[in-house]
């Protein structure tokens, strides 16, 4: 009985799906380790070492889990050759490092936070049955292959725009009755520079030759760089690998976004051959979150205790209105070549809304821009600080270059301004987005919502109407699909499933 059919399929599974294929000077180990377990970095040719904040970047550069703002979760599945499959999952998240909450600055424009620490834990599963054929091809039963992966991966800031990454790795590989174990190290690092770049590098699979039997073999050593940059809606990015069984491999990609909620993806590789990669990828997001209701106290309101509240049955067909704004004006910013992700935003009081209610609607909207994690907002104790020792009222009259100013003292590169107008059956808040740099607005959009929204009708003050701190939590639910081509090899389809809490 011969095994040639099954290791031949480990090798065409290696050519098919390395981000590194073979074809350089001699073999190594464990081909799957080079198999990408993302739809969309394989869409994009492969080129994902210098991309932060995405959990399946982990096999990529481990360093990219420092910019990870929410749990992060991936599950993936690949249809490859010889009806064979590939499963992984993996979760990754931040968490603040002990005796950090509530200490420390916040992170500055464009960098990462350094109260925190980013980890991830990723497992990878490989299977294949073929057919165990004898020297002269007559078939004698089965054959199982079985490969597993148990992936740990760790980030740290060790500046504002400076992370490191190590990754742990478990390496199991079963070929029928034979068996083979061996452990693995990573290690990377991601730097972030000005207009969007990212630069990363990373060194993987370093680790003891592992062994089937007698027979040993190396592991697939692989060094990564790699770039990206936004341009306006449109994420470049290009990549080069070198290893240890590989001749050079570059690669280039394209990744243009719609509303945060489309994505079309096109890449091209070079081995000793011309590859390329295309996909698409949708994001839903999920229902926004009411304030917690309030308790009510039994009491007659009079003229002198009546207060401002926010009318919680209309919650969630204002933070709808505020949520599309936010997007709106995201967008807008975006199409005129920044990156809101490098912008610290002020969201100010709105003005003509009242004392109470303009703040109460700043802090809404505020909320909007953070859930959907294009600027970095401000926090909004910070802000009412600045004006109240300022002096600062904020009036219809404030102009760009007014806003402008306000932004310096508060410390941000970017201000929302709002404006509010009342019907009797309505209010409509305009709100326009103000580069502190140039005092110049880039984007404005109108929201309008039922005058019902907030009432008097209770002795409850808005302020402990709008929750404090971070904003409620979502959930978003993402599809990615890649289709990778290369020679006569035919297609790998990879279909991955993305859930952000």
């Amino acid at each position: 009985m011969t095994m040639r059919r099954p290791l031949a399929l480990l090798a065409a599974l290696s050519l098919a799906a390395s981000p590194a294929a073979a074809g350089g000077k001699g073999t190594t180990a464990a081909p799957f380790l080079k198999v990408p377990v993302n739809a969309r970095a394989v869409a994009l040719g492969g080129s994902f070492t210098g991309v932060s904040g995405d959990v399946t970047g982990l096999e990529y550069n481990p360093a990219g889990l420092a910019g990870l703002r929410r749990t992060d979760i991936s599950f993936t599945y690949i249809d490859y050759l010889e009806n064979t499959s590939f499963q992984a999952a993996a979760v990754g998240f931040p968490f603040l490092i002990p005796g950090k909450r509530g200490k420390g600055p916040e992170p500055e424009s464009g960098a990462f936070d350094m109260r925190k620490f980013f980890t991830a834990f990723r497992y990878d599963q490989f299977r294949a049955t073929d057919d165990a054929r004898n020297e002269v091809g007559i078939k004698q039963g089965n054959f199982s292959i079985q490969d597993q992966l148990f992936h740990f991966g760790l980030a740290i800031p060790l500046r504002p725009r400076l992370a490191v990454g190590i990754g742990l790795k478990s390496i199991r590989e079963e070929l029928d009755s034979a068996r083979a174990s061996a452990f693995a190290a990573d290690g990377g690092v991601l730097w972030l520079g000005d207009n969007g770049l990212t630069a990363g590098a990373s060194l993987l699979n370093v680790g003891a030759n592992q062994k089937f039997e007698n027979e040993g073999a190396p592991l697939p050593l692989l060094v990564r760089v790699g770039v990206s940059r936004p341009v306006k809606s449109v994420l470049l990015l290009a990549d080069a690998v070198r290893g240890r069984d590989t001749v050079t491999r570059v690669s280039g990609g394209g990744e243009w976004t719609v509303k945060k909620q489309f994505a079309l993806r096109a890449g091209v590789f070079h081995e000793s051959d011309f590859g390329f990669t295309t996909g698409l990828g949708f994001i839903f997001a999920g229902p926004q979150k009411a304030a917690p209701a309030q308790s009510r106290r039994a009491s007659k309101p009079t003229e002198r205790s009546q207060e401002l509240v926010f009318n919680e049955r209309r919650a969630a067909d204002l933070l709808d209105r505020l949520n599309f704004q936010a997007a709106e004006l995201t967008e807008h910013f975006e199409g005129t070549g920044r990156r809101p992700g490098d912008h610290q935003l002020a969201v100010l009081p709105a003005a003509g809304a009242g004392e109470r209610m303009g703040p109460a609607l700043a802090d809404l909207l505020g909320q909007q821009f953070y859930q959907q994690e294009a600027f970095k907002v401000i926090e909004r104790a910070k802000i009412e600080g600045v004006l109240r020792e300022a002096k600062i009222k904020i009036t219809p009259e404030l102009d760009d270059a007014d806003a402008a100013k306000i932004g310096r003292l508060i410390g941000a590169s970017v201000v929302a301004v709002s404006q509010v107008t009342r019907t009797p059956t309505s209010y409509t808040m305009t709100t326009r987005l103000v580069t502190v740099d140039d005092a110049n607005a880039q984007a404005a959009s109108t929201a309008a919502f039922p005058s019902d929204v907030f009432s008097v009708e209770m002795r409850q003050p808005l302020s402990s109407a709008v929750p404090a701190g971070p904003p409620p939590g979502r959930m978003d639910i993402g599809i990615d699909y890649a289709l990778s081509t290369q020679g006569d090899l035919g297609l790998t389809h990879t279909l991955s499933l993305r859930i952000l809490y």
